[in-house]
Parts: C-alpha cells; structure tokens; sequence
C-alpha cells in the first residue's frame, strides 16, 4: 500500500447527475409564469462537479470518478463529459435498473440564486461495495453528498452508515478523506453526519446545513467570523478528526482539531459579473482539496477555496466559470475581499 506521501490524485465519490440549468427573469408563484432566458446542460453533483473543478483549476494529478449512472443518453454524455476533461471513469458503474440522475436548475438572471428540482436515479444504487478502496494510490477519497445517497446513508442494526464504513475504510487504507453536505432537509440529517465524522478528516458544510447539524438557526450575530468559528468548533465535537471547514457568502473558516482557527473573507465580486452561484461551494471544495494534495497549509487552503468558489460565479453553470489557479488568485487580487460582512 503506498505511502501518504507517494500517493497521488483525488478519488471523488458520490452524485453524478446532469444538470439542466434554466436562467429565468424572475421566480414565480406557484400557478404562475416566468421566461426562460437561456438553458444549458451541465455537470452536476458533488464529485461530479469537484472533479471538473479541479480539470479547470490545472490539476496534475489523476482524478478518479466513483459512482452509478444509468443506461441512457445522459449517462453516455456524462462518460464524454469525463473523457474530454481527463477524468478516469473506470469506476463508474453504468446500470440499466435506473436513469441517470438529472436536476432542473432554476437560476434567477437578477440575483444568481437558484431552486432546484432532483431526479434521483442511478445515484440511489450506488453503495458500499462500489466503494472498494483497498488498492486505491489516491491521495484523498471525497465522498458527496451524505444525505442524498440512501444505500450509503441508511442505518444499520449498529447504528452506523454504509458511508461511515467507506470512510473508515479510506482511513485504514491510508487516504485522507473529506465529505460535503447538500442543503436538504432530512429526517435524519445529524445522525447520518455524526456516524463518519470520526472518519473523516474535512467536512464541508454552509451556514445552513449547519444550523441543522447544531440543532438551531444561525442568526445574524452567528454569521461574523466568531459565530462562524463557535459553530465549527461545536461540529467539531462530533469526532471530525482534522477540520470543519465552514462557509457562507461572504467567508469561510476552519477550526482544527490541533485548536488551530483560519478566516478567510469571500473574494468581493461585483454584482453585475454574477451570473448563478450555482456549484460555488463545491468550487470551493475543490479548491481546497486542491491545496491540500499540494501541500498548503490551511491558510493557503482556504484562500485558493473562496478564490475558486468566486470565478465559479461568472457563469450559469456549476463549473463553466471555474479557472486555473493563477487565474483565481489574479481575480482575487484585482477585486480584493470582503471584511467579513454584507459590505
């Protein structure tokens, strides 16, 4: 088995769906109608989209797809998809028991927010044992999005998640491993979670998904960089072996298990170059997974996440924006930070 250090690539598990990304004049009441000003089909899902992130940011190490697609026309155009941007998808099963999985993104042109309508599909096959790990040379296993993979999130007699298994699995075999949450409600949102925190070594959450996981809203005075850290501090309480690393609109910080706490402000990108900010926090993964394989420390982490997750936002779709390093760095630079709030 290889060392941490001759191990290379990231390995990214999880939702492969297709997006059909709709950019509307407006969100309308139910009854009621908006126009459709343009419509794409793009990648869509945590690793999906992680792994196309990490193909435009310059990555020179292999990137590995593990997941379940369906036997159709989409599933053909996510293996191009894959192909063209030097993804490996040997491991991406290919079954003829359900259609790939596809969301309708409503993206509204005025303030990039989106809703989203999910087509599960092939994604909710995809468990433990296509998760073998044991001869993997990747240097980190990313699995996304817990709660939204039910054979890998449902319980078994001794309370743990097939998931949890998988992590602890990456673990023993020597990756480092992080996991991303998705803003969906769930009956048992908090248990699925605390079952692989002890497995896991970055978890990835946004302001929302973490007043769920800690049992209330966050308010206002919770979304400064001291709430931000009291609520990463607390999820770090679950086990998390390395560092929650929590984001919101305007930041993103990460508290350690070594007691070590990073800020990082949002890069300040004018209003009128945002087009969707659709796939930013998984933009944001991205760029921090990619740091770390490199070698940066947190700092340099989560500075290259927010300077990935703002080129994402150029464009409508979840990674079309996304740009090499250098170039996020650049764009950061031309437009500075914010301080920490809606300045």
């Amino acid at each position: 088995m290889p060392e941490q250090t001759e191990r290379r690539g990231i390995l990214a598990a999880g939702n492969f769906i297709v997006d059909h990304v709709k950019l509307v004049d407006d969100y309308p009441a139910q009854d009621q109608l908006a126009l459709v000003q343009s419509h794409a089909q793009s990648n869509g899902g945590g690793p999906y989209n992680l792994l196309c992130d990490l193909a435009h940011l310059g990555a020179e190490f292999p990137l590995l797809a593990v997941g379940s697609i369906g036997e159709d026309p989409d599933g053909d155009w996510i293996l191009r998809d894959c192909a063209r941007r030097g993804i490996d998808t040997s491991a991406l099963r290919v079954t003829s028991d359900a259609g790939t999985s596809w969301t309708d993104v409503m993206s509204v042109a005025s303030t990039g927010r989106r809703t989203f309508f999910h087509y599960p599909g092939a994604n909710a096959h995809l468990g433990l044992e296509s998760l073998d790990l044991s001869r993997s040379a990747a240097r980190i296993f990313y699995l996304g999005y817990l709660t939204m993979l039910p054979s890998l999130d449902a319980i078994d007699g001794e309370g743990r998640t097939a998931a949890s298994r998988a992590f602890e699995r990456a673990c023993d075999a020597g990756l480092i491993t992080a996991a991303d949450l998705v803003s969906r409600r769930h009956a048992r949102f908090g248990d699925i979670v605390a079952s692989s925190a002890p497995y896991i070594d970055y978890l990835f959450l946004n302001e929302l998904e973490a007043g769920w996981l800690l049992g209330r809203p966050l308010s206002a005075s919770d979304l400064s960089f001291d709430g931000l850290l009291n609520a990463a501090r607390d999820i770090l309480d679950l086990g998390i072996r390395r560092g929650v690393v929590l984001h919101h609109e305007y930041g993103a910080v990460c508290a350690e298990r070594d007691g070590t706490q990073r800020v990082q402000p949002a890069v300040r990108v004018p209003g009128d170059l945002i087009r969707s900010k659709l796939g930013a926090g998984d933009a944001f993964s991205a760029g921090f997974l990619h740091a770390v394989h490199e070698g940066e420390d947190t700092s340099g982490s989560l500075l290259r996440a927010v300077c990935a997750a703002a080129t994402s936002i150029l464009e409508p779709s979840a990674s079309g924006g996304v740009r090499s390093v250098e170039e996020c760095l650049a764009m950061a630079a031309e437009f500075g930070f914010h301080r920490g709030g809606a300045d």
